[in-house]
C-alpha cells in the first residue's frame, strides 16, 4: 500500500515505540499487557488525529493512549477493515469514537456518514455520549442514539441531519427499511461488541459492506 511508507515518516514513533522498562516491571506484577501502556512517551499527538478532536480526548481525560488506542486508530485511520480486540475498560470505545469523528465531512448531507452498531440501548447511549464527548471541538457536530422505546418519527426527523449515528440493530434496521436512514452516505460502519451482536443473531445492518469501511471490537 503506498500509505504505509508515508505513514511511517509522518508518524515514526507509533511504528517504532517499544515497551519502556517499567512497563515490563508492571507485566510481572500480574497486570495484562492490553493494559499497559506501550511506547515510552507514547502520546495521542503522535498518532494521526486532528487538533480538534485531540482537544476532546484531552478533555475527556485520556492523557497517553493505550495499547488498543495506540495500534488500531492508526490503521483505521487508513480506511480498512478492522477486527479489534481488547479486554474491557482499554478504551476501545475512544478507539472506533476517534476514527468515526476523523472520517466525517463537515458540508456533507444525506444522512448519517458514520454508523455505530450497539447491542444495547444502555451501550449505544454511552457511546453516543463519548462521541459527543470527544468531538465537543468539532463544529456543528450531530450526533444521536437510535434506540427502541423512542418515538420512531421523533427519531425520523433527527436522522436526516445527523452526521454520527449510534443505535441498536432492530431500531437502525427499521430505520433503513422505511428510508428514514439513507445508506449511501455511510463511509464507516461499526460493531460494537460484535460478539454479543452475533450471539443475539441480530440481522447485519451493513449498508454497503463492499464500500464502507468496517471496524469491529469487542472484549
Amino acid at each position: 500500500d503506498p500509505k504505509v511508507p508515508h505513514f511511517s515518516r509522518k508518524y515514526p514513533r507509533v511504528l517504532s515505540a517499544r515497551r519502556p522498562a517499567w512497563a515490563t516491571r508492571t507485566a510481572a506484577m500480574s497486570l495484562s499487557s492490553d493494559v499497559l501502556q506501550d511506547g515510552e512517551g507514547l502520546t495521542f499527538k503522535d498518532l494521526p488525529i486532528s487538533d480538534a478532536v485531540l482537544r476532546g480526548i484531552a478533555d475527556y481525560g485520556f492523557v497517553r493512549p493505550s495499547p488498543i488506542q495506540a495500534k488500531a486508530i492508526p490503521l483505521a485511520r487508513f480506511g480498512v477493515d478492522l477486527i479489534a480486540q481488547a479486554k474491557s475498560g482499554t478504551g476501545k470505545t475512544c478507539v472506533f469514537a476517534v476514527v468515526a469523528l476523523e472520517s466525517l465531512q463537515p458540508n456533507a448531507g444525506g444522512g448519517p456518514q458514520a454508523l455505530i452498531v450497539t447491542p444495547t440501548r444502555e451501550i449505544a447511549v454511552q457511546v453516543r455520549d463519548v462521541c459527543r464527548g470527544i468531538g465537543a471541538h468539532l463544529p456543528s457536530l450531530s450526533c444521536h442514539a437510535f434506540i427502541g422505546g423512542t418515538p420512531v418519527r421523533s427519531e425520523a426527523a433527527l436522522i436526516g441531519g445527523c452526521q454520527l449515528a449510534c443505535g441498536t440493530p432492530g431500531r437502525l434496521v427499521g430505520h433503513l427499511l422505511s428510508e428514514a436512514l439513507l445508506a449511501s452516505g455511510v463511509r464507516l460502519l461499526v460493531l460494537d461488541e460484535a460478539d454479543k451482536l452475533c450471539e443475539d443473531a441480530t440481522p447485519n445492518p451493513n449498508p454497503n459492506p463492499h464500500t464502507s469501511p468496517q471496524l469491529r471490537l469487542s472484549p
